[in-house]
């Protein structure tokens, strides 16, 4: 846990700097999540099509006010989130681009619901905006 104190007089800047930190977690979220429908299918999907679904889903997420920021459906967030996501190996992507999960994360589906809902405990509250 994390606690930062700033000075009154600096709280414009703090609020600033959340602001663009924000869209970044949900955009993470955001893919995550969409990561679920591999798990109820055993075949991979191209890295242009889960890029367009995470979009899809995110700006369902967004018009139902689950998220405040629509910068987080960006494809270049979206490519971000994936290339970590490879890089911590819980996704795949071969040569012709096609994703799959990992074989430890099919074997484990805890373990893609430990990780997006870690994510989401750094994600800003909703409220009605």
């Amino acid at each position: 846990f994390i606690q930062v104190k700033t000075a009154p007089t600096h709280d414009n800047m703090f609020k600033f700097l959340c602001e663009l930190y924000n869209p970044f977690v949900d955009s993470y979220w955001l893919t995550a999540t969409t990561l679920y429908t591999l798990q109820q299918q055993n075949v991979g999907v191209m890295e242009r099509m889960l890029v367009e679904r995470v979009q899809w889903f995110g700006e369902k997420c967004y018009f139902e006010r689950v998220t405040p920021y629509f910068d987080a459906t960006s494809k270049e967030s979206i490519r971000f989130a994936l290339k970590q996501f490879m890089r911590e190996g819980l996704i795949l992507m071969d040569d012709s681009t096609i994703i799959t999960l990992s074989d430890e994360v099919q074997s484990n589906p805890n373990l893609l619901s430990n990780i997006t809902s870690r994510i989401a405990s750094y994600r800003k509250p909703t409220k009605s905006f």
